[in-house]
């Protein structure tokens, strides 16, 4: 199969030790019990290396997914208030919405 590719090799199996800000040292076995409450992480933590901008308008127009015209290049974390509350990227001219976190917050805001 390898030849067939043009490789000369293979991979058996891959495990991955860091993706983002979350590292496998910081993790934990799902039939652990409740002590997992001690590892969650908030989304600033877990969203720590993406580039972010602070949405100062209304917070309606994020929680309603109302178009927002920001100045950013590719994909970023919004903020309001100083947290995440959404994930946008900037396609064509147009900021479209790649996640919308505003139920987590919108009973802090």
């Amino acid at each position: 199969m390898a030849e067939l590719l043009g490789s000369k090799g293979h991979l058996s199996s891959l495990k991955r030790t860091k993706s983002g800000g979350i590292d496998i040292k910081n993790t934990f076995k799902l039939d652990s019990g409740e002590g997992w409450r001690s590892y969650a992480v908030s989304p600033e933590q877990a969203l720590d290396f993406m580039p972010k901008i602070e949405w100062r308008g209304d917070f309606s127009y994020i929680l309603n997914g109302r178009p927002l015209n920001l100045d950013i290049d590719g994909i970023c974390a919004l903020t309001y208030n100083q947290k995440i509350v959404a994930i946008v990227e900037n396609t064509n001219g147009k900021t479209v919405y790649k996640k919308n976190l505003c139920n987590y917050y919108k009973d802090k805001f």
